[in-house]
């Protein structure tokens, strides 16, 4: 092994929980833990010295999901300033008569037309004027707009008009995104013929950016300092290749842990058609079509957006599903969850049970190491008294267990493939209780806990 890759430090940072793979005397091992039990700072300084870091991680997403980004300025074609609000998808699934979206992440008072139109064969009907640019760049730092995001119509055929209006403002130091520069359009055609998938790209992008380079800046620090040099941070991406974090768009990281976890798929199993990849960890179930070629489009909660997405599911049952009181007083897990803060009851934080809980209390959850770790012993009462509240039946606990395998069995059951690998920290406790299931499926498992850092050592090895 060349001396330059035992300089290296595998990171997988997700919301809560942190994976790490690290060369101790000279051997490579792999340790996780929840980020809020002990800093990282702490676990990095038992590593040898290291000058690469290679980070795949979930902060793009975690702060779409919890709105931590900062309202954009969004430059688009006049007339069509309402559009993107206007194709906000409802959230229910069903019929109501009390609609609800998702919030923006524009404000409209940042939302600002410009005057020029590009037809759909590429030609300019009309050129961009400069003096209105300057007046707009003017309002722009008035409102202590950093961020700007640039939609035009058919700029993915003739970006001309975009380009202009970026470089202008770039030159002024603002922090620009082009519709034409950061979305997937070598795709399907159907993919990105709409100029909303194209423009949430751009919006996203410039929405992120402030909060994922403050956080970035952060690690890095970090990282060097306990390097006691300055580190070189790179950030998969959906590519399966690494770019440096200053320099990515952030939504181009969003699946690069699915794209890892894919590919470990293909490259351990068998190339079989007939194989599903079941991915059981402690902050998602995820569910991957192995040898599906080709890609599908991310379906947001804001709508289609223009980014490749490998083909996986996030399983309806998932860890820290939250267990409600059904109108006939029977318990059932929902699509709500918990994630982990405040977490499952038996960590002592919730006041509602999960489906982990469940777990918990029929004896499985103290056979994974990274969340033994965690549980708080006096809860176990806790919850047995939250559950007996909500059905009046002792056993319920063992129920909501019942009812979480077989929701995942039955989502692995509507896939005509016949064999199911498992890995990940849960699979060794929940493969036999799918076993316990009538199904025609073949549960196995691929024991590691581990497989989107072994695949990404095995990318920088590449």
């Amino acid at each position: 092994m060349q001396e330059e890759m035992k300089k290296a430090l595998l990171l997988k940072m997700n919301e809560s929980f942190v994976e790490m793979g690290s060369f101790q005397q000279e051997k490579l091992k792999y340790e996780s833990w929840f980020s809020t039990s002990t800093p990282l700072k702490n676990k990095i300084e038992k590593s040898d010295s290291f000058q690469n870091v290679f980070l795949v991680t979930k902060l793009a997403q975690t702060i779409m999901q919890k709105s931590l980004g900062v309202s954009p300025a969004f430059l688009v074609t006049n007339g069509f300033e309402n559009w993107l609000d206007m194709n906000i998808p409802v959230s229910e699934d069903f019929f109501t008569v009390h609609v609800s979206k998702p919030k923006s992440p524009i404000s409209k008072d940042y939302i600002f037309a410009i005057n020029e139109r590009t037809q759909a064969d590429g030609q300019i009907l009309k050129q961009v004027d400069l003096d209105e640019l300057d007046f707009l760049a003017s309002k722009l730092m008035l409102n202590n707009i950093q961020n700007v995001a640039i939609g035009f119509l058919h700029s993915k055929t003739n970006p001309e008009n975009e380009k202009i209006v970026g470089n202008f403002l770039k030159e002024r130091g603002f922090h620009v995104y082009c519709s034409h520069e950061c979305a997937h359009t070598d795709l399907d055609k159907n993919f990105v013929d709409s100029e909303k998938q194209r423009w949430w790209v751009a919006v996203l992008n410039a929405y992120i950016q402030p909060t994922w380079s403050e956080e970035m800046t952060l690690l890095e620090n970090t990282l060097s300092e306990v390097a006691n040099d300055k580190v070189n941070l790179k950030v998969a991406n959906n590519n399966g290749l690494f770019d440096s974090w200053s320099t990515v768009f952030p939504l181009e990281t969003i699946f690069a842990q699915e794209y890892l976890t894919l590919n470990y798929f293909k490259n351990q199993l068998p190339s079989k058609s007939k194989i599903l990849g079941l991915y059981l960890g402690i902050e998602k179930f995820q569910l991957f079509e192995v040898f599906q070629e080709g890609h599908q489009m991310w379906r947001s909660e804001l709508g289609p957006v223009a980014i490749r997405q490998p083909y996986f599911l996030d399983l309806f049952i998932q860890p820290t599903s939250i267990v409600e009181e059904g109108f006939w007083n029977n318990p059932y897990l929902s699509q709500k969850t918990s994630g982990y803060e405040p977490g499952p009851m038996c960590f002592g934080k919730s006041v509602k049970p999960t489906f982990l809980d469940s777990l918990y209390l029929e004896g499985h959850l103290q056979k994974v190491p990274e969340i033994n770790a965690q549980l708080v012993e006096k809860s176990m009462k806790r919850i047995s008294d939250t559950f007996f509240t909500y059905s009046k039946n002792s056993f319920s606990a063992e129920l909501i267990l019942k009812l979480g395998i077989q929701g995942i069995v039955s989502e692995v059951n509507k896939y005509p493939n016949n064999i199911v690998y498992c890995v990940g920290p849960l699979a060794p406790v929940l493969l036999p209780l799918f076993k316990n299931v009538a199904s025609q499926k073949q549960f196995r498992i691929k024991d590691t806990d581990n497989c989107v850092l072994e695949e990404l050592w095995l990318e920088v090895q590449r």
